[in-house]
């Protein structure tokens, strides 16, 4: 009977967690409240006490029933004794471990002021924006006369042709006469609404593409280092919660004159973040004077304006990096004409981490085309090195972390050597990462999972969010999602505003939003209130 007692808890626990696995694992979730966080860590300790009291109990009945006696008997027993409360402990200590990291993860990930190590003192240099890395191409600035950017800018120079073109294959982009919307429902105004699955919800997903530090001599042992962000990669997300029908855009960085949002709309006079000095750019930003040899302004800048340089012209609330990266969120969806729930940065150098947590035996990618790295030019990895010819081909291939980030950030590639295939492969890589993560390979893990999460991702979702976000990104599965490039050769001009007040290129943008689940395949049925699920656990 005091066996059965002892047992109890723990057993009752199992077959919760269990039955919620095979009937309803969205509900796991749940676990990623703060709230409920604390409430385990505090029962884990409740719960270590009760078994070293039940031990002890069990260990002095037996003493009061059956006497041993001294030698070898009783040095076996006590020692048996000390092995249970040991391996106890490691068990008790080892969950309160992962509680508290959990915790730590979710405080930095879901940190308001943005990534823990961006909080930084009054005072500290601002960092310099460094552009040498990856610059756009030549033939992405503004032709001379600023007044009007044809519809298809595509050239020799910017290979955009459908018989080499990942857009064309494995990546396709929607068409702007496309005129059959598909009834998307309205966008998500709070968490209610996702958890109803009667909205649209629209995520952007930021990459911040070696920008970690640049130049402002971050140290990561330092808490207080200022953090620099190129958003390299922006990816926008959009899931339709009643079916699970799902979309990626991928917005190029060069885009230039792209409106800003609602909150900072007066931040420059003609209501667009400015390509050059002549519209208006700030000659602070060290962009847009073409008379000094300067590139344009693109949207790259934007950050890094709203951050450091003009901040007083971006009225959002927190830290530097909350302020800009709300900024970018706004613009885009100014862009895209719909309203955004929040924002998601990853660190691509940590992704390498994450890459190699979440799959530790390797990402699968299967690449449309081959990847060589032209001769002459250098790839710089996530630690430092510098790599040349590297060499990804045709079709199927296993790769590590480091390797599948070489794959997605290589620009100079032979006969692929612009941003719109690196868009393509970026978003390989995320849909290969979806289809191939498998909780009983992360389970064993966790620790390692939890660790890389911390360095490499943070998002402007309110911490209380987190387990309806992990509840909604749980059912959007990688088969749903249709993705798409937003390229110049399919009519998405790089110059959004050519010339003030024109919006005829933004409505492309739009259009592309209203007609982009067109043939989503649905991952469930049913709207409304509906809602359980999450399906059964699988390996």
């Amino acid at each position: 009977m005091r066996g059965a007692i002892v047992a109890l808890p723990a057993v009752s626990v199992l077959l919760t967690v269990v039955l919620l696995a095979i009937f309803d694992r969205s509900a796991i979730y749940q676990i990623l409240a703060p709230k409920l966080l604390m409430s385990l860590l505090v029962l884990d300790v409740v719960a270590l006490l009760y078994h070293l009291w039940a031990m002890a109990d069990g260990y002095l009945l037996a003493l009061r029933t059956r006497p041993i006696a001294p030698g070898t008997t009783r040095w076996v027993s006590a020692t048996a004794v000390a092995v249970l409360i040991v391996g106890t402990l490691a068990i008790h200590v080892g969950f309160a471990s992962v509680d508290v990291q959990a915790q730590q993860t979710l405080n930095c990930v879901m940190n308001a002021n943005g990534p823990c190590i961006a909080d930084f003192s009054a005072g500290q240099s601002i960092p310099s924006f460094d552009m040498s890395v990856d610059s756009p191409d030549p033939t992405d600035s503004l032709p001379a006369d600023t007044s009007s950017l044809p519809a298809d800018t595509s050239s020799a120079s910017s290979p955009n042709s459908s018989a080499s073109s990942p857009n064309s294959s494995a990546i396709p982009t929607p068409t702007p006469g496309d005129t059959t919307a598909y009834p998307v429902p309205p966008a998500c105004t709070d968490v209610s609404s996702w958890a109803q699955r009667n909205c649209t919800l629209y995520i952007l997903l930021i990459g911040g593409d070696a920008g970690i530090g640049r130049g402002s001599g971050y140290d990561p042992n330092s808490p207080n280092s200022l953090i620099d962000l190129r958003t390299d990669t922006m990816i926008l997300l959009q899931a339709d919660l009643s079916t699970g029908r799902s979309a990626m855009y991928s917005i190029p960085r060069n885009l230039m004159n792209v409106p800003l949002g609602k909150t900072d709309w007066n931040a420059y006079p003609d209501h667009f973040f400015p390509a050059r000095i002549d519209f208006g750019a700030s000659p602070k930003l060290g962009c847009g004077n073409p008379a000094v040899g300067q590139q344009d302004c693109i949207l790259d800048f934007l950050w890094h304006d709203a951050a450091f340089v003009n901040p007083g012209k971006y009225p959002y609330p927190g830290n530097y990096f909350a302020r800009a990266t709300m900024a970018v969120q706004e613009s885009i969806g100014a862009l895209m004409g719909v309203n955004i729930s929040g924002t998601v940065v990853v660190d691509l150098l940590g992704f390498v981490d994450l890459i190699n947590a979440l799959v530790p035996n390797g990402l699968t990618i299967n690449s449309p085309y081959d990847v060589h790295q032209l001769p002459g030019i250098v790839y710089t990895d996530s630690k430092n090195n510098r790599l040349y010819n590297l060499d990804f081909p045709k079709g199927s291939q296993t790769l590590s972390g480091e390797m599948a980030l070489a794959f997605a950030r290589l620009r100079h590639v032979v006969g692929h050597d612009s941003d719109v295939y690196r868009m393509a492969r970026q978003q390989l890589v995320l849909t290969a990462l979806l289809n191939q993560v498998n909780a009983c390979e992360v389970a064993p893990n966790i620790v390692s999972v939890l660790g890389a999460v911390k360095g490499t991702i943070w998002t402007n979702l309110d911490w209380n969010d987190a387990p309806q976000l992990a509840s909604v990104v749980s059912k959007i599965k990688p088969g749903n999602v249709k993705t798409y490039g937003l390229t110049t050769s399919k009519g998405f001009a790089a110059n959004v505003t050519p010339n003030p007040g024109d919006n005829s290129v933004v409505n492309v943008y739009q259009k592309a939003v209203q007609t982009g689940l067109n043939g989503a395949a649905a991952a469930y049925s049913g709207s409304g209130g509906g809602g359980g699920g999450g399906g059964g656990f699988h390996c």
